[in-house]
């Protein structure tokens, strides 16, 4: 498991998404090491829920008459896209179009055919995180508004997405930064210290109850 391996490393890391089975929505979870002096003595695991994003930011996302943007892991696993049963259940790499989305470099257009309908699609890649954001039209769009005002709107969509996804991680980190707090405390309780206060969490999820 990555996230064990990476956090025996030290390092705070997060998951692939896969489906909560206590809310049946994506999710990611995210682990960081606590220490006792040098020793790594435990490791804090924490859910964070996708599907809020998959709703607000992807399926509320129009490009033109007929685009769209989606989110798969580098594999091809879908789990943010319009079509909430795509969800974690679409391996975009058993699809015809798959192997040249998955290895396309950002800014790559592809044209494929999905459900006999002649698509094109814009990607961007993420490394450091591990997805990619992809946006899809129809080319009977793109053929009425032409193909260079058609490559524009992927490009502005995707721009958009990236805006969106940047945001979302954002936010993500900053509800994430109590952890490393509660990390020292349990750090410090576990040497004696019993002075330490209570931390201050404004959110209200598993994050306030920990």
């Amino acid at each position: 498991d990555d996230n064990i391996k990476q956090t025996l490393a030290g390092n705070l890391w997060l998951s692939a998404p896969y489906r909560s089975p206590v809310t049946n929505r994506p999710v990611v979870l995210v682990t960081a090491p606590m220490y006792d002096a040098d020793e790594m003595i435990a490791i804090v695991g924490i859910p964070f829920d996708l599907g809020k994003f998959a709703t607000h930011v992807i399926a509320d996302t129009k490009i033109g008459e007929t685009g769209y943007p989606f989110i798969t892991t580098l594999d091809g696993l879908v789990f943010a896209h319009p079509i909430e049963e795509f969800i974690l259940e679409l391996d975009a790499s058993t699809l015809d179009f798959g192997p040249a989305m998955l290895n396309a470099a950002s800014g790559d257009h592809i044209y494929y055919t999905f459900e006999g309908v002649d698509k094109v699609m814009g990607v961007e890649r993420n490394e450091k995180y591990g997805f990619l954001l992809s946006t899809s039209m129809e080319m009977s769009e793109i053929r009425a508004v032409g193909l260079s005002v058609a490559k524009i709107l992927l490009l502005v969509g995707l721009a958009g997405l990236i805006l969106s996804v940047g945001a979302g991680l954002l936010v993500l980190f900053r509800r994430l930064k109590p952890i490393s707090a509660i990390v020292e405390m349990a750090d410090r309780i576990a040497l004696g210290d019993f002075s330490v206060d209570s931390l201050q969490v404004k959110t209200r999820d598993e994050m306030s109850v920990l």
